[in-house]
């Protein structure tokens, strides 16, 4: 096999985690992700409810169906890919009006959005173009690859959902407390 199969896995299942773990984060806070789509995101009180469940909606679906599709997967990941284009362009327009917007993309986060949430974006932008153009047709891959590719890709998804903590820490070692 060759490496860009490898490759396109760990991407997928980058992906899948991503996914997931934002699905299941703004399920378990609900009412708090409804209200913050309604006070920083202007959606309007009477759409908040059925625009968070449409977006954590989204989430599940398209986490599961690159996890478990194989025929179709083609089409999650190009409703992936358009909806990471969307967070990215709502993530830049908070950026550019200067805007101090806690995201809740994971869950509850203490966090503002900032670079580094594009950067994310770029970066899961990246992995599924790269699955949807460069990568080979599906093929199987043995259980235990699969698990070390699965592994591999969990620890690229802690680094991702981290880069602010990481960005931060890189500061506070070079004297460059903010």
């Amino acid at each position: 096999m060759s490496v860009e199969i490898y490759l396109s896995e760990v991407f997928r299942m980058l992906l899948f985690f991503v996914l997931l773990t934002a699905a299941w984060g703004k399920t378990a806070i609900f009412s708090l992700f409804q209200q913050n789509l309604v006070d920083s995101f202007y959606v309007p009180q009477k759409l908040g409810f059925i625009v968070a469940i449409g977006l954590i909606g989204s989430e599940w679906l398209l986490a599961f169906w690159l996890f478990f599709a194989n025929s179709t997967r083609y089409w999650a990941l190009l409703a992936t890919l358009g909806l990471f284009i969307l967070f990215s362009a709502i993530i830049i327009v908070v950026l550019v009006k200067d805007k101090l917007i806690s995201c809740n993309c994971f869950g509850k986060a203490e966090q503002n959005i900032s670079i580094y949430d594009l950067i994310r974006n770029l970066i899961l932008i990246l992995a599924c173009s790269y699955i949807l153009v460069l990568s080979p047709a599906h093929q199987s891959i043995a259980l235990g690859a699969q698990l070390l590719l699965s592994g591999i890709a969990f620890i690229f998804f802690q680094l991702s959902i981290k880069l602010n903590d990481i960005a931060f820490l890189l500061r506070f070692k070079h004297g460059k407390t903010i």
